[in-house]
């Protein structure tokens, strides 16, 4: 036979069954977005002033008038910056053709005019031409691959400096 242990609780420590206790608490919350109110709040403002809506509206058509009148100057200076960066990269790639077309027409004739001259039986003339051509583009290709070099090393300077003072690069995105 088994014998059951039970516990039993004091009435000190039993809670009291008379205290009434609330089954839940519920919050209600109104809110809206936008220019205007829900209509029960616009009522309510009427209560106050008989004015008061016919101005909230006025006011809401004013601000939407506004707001759309700055969307399109906006969208109009965008569509004349796309304009002006189109034209800036058409003239770029002119320009950038005209400084390889010029360049190897150059050194085209003068590596034609130095075969023509060792061809006439002037030797000397015609090789210094022709060395002088080749020299050129050496010279040219040695420039360019400096320039390369030191625009790389200016923009790597700059992300530096950026990376080291947050402050320099707010200045940047400003003052451009």
């Amino acid at each position: 036979m088994a014998v059951s242990k039970r516990k039993t609780v004091s009435s000190k420590a039993r809670p009291n069954k008379d205290i009434q206790r609330p089954a839940g608490t519920s919050v209600e919350m109104k809110g809206y977005s936008g220019p205007l109110p829900q209509p029960d709040i616009m009522a309510d403002y009427q209560e106050i002033n008989q004015n008061f809506p016919e101005r909230i509206m006025a006011m809401a058509e004013a601000e939407q008038l506004h707001r759309h009148s700055m969307d399109s100057a906006a969208l109009k200076l965008n569509e004349d910056a796309l304009k002006q960066s189109g034209d800036a990269l058409k003239y770029n790639y002119r320009l950038k053709r005209l400084e390889l077309f010029w360049p190897a027409s150059v050194t085209l004739v003068l590596i034609t005019a130095g075969a023509y001259l060792v061809s006439s039986g002037k030797d000397i003339g015609g090789y210094a031409t022709m060395l002088t051509a080749g020299a050129a583009l050496v010279g040219a290709y040695l420039k360019h691959r400096s320039d390369k070099k030191k625009k790389a090393s200016e923009k790597q300077q700059k992300m530096v400096e950026t990376e080291a003072d947050p402050l320099f690069a707010t200045k940047e995105k400003t003052t451009k």
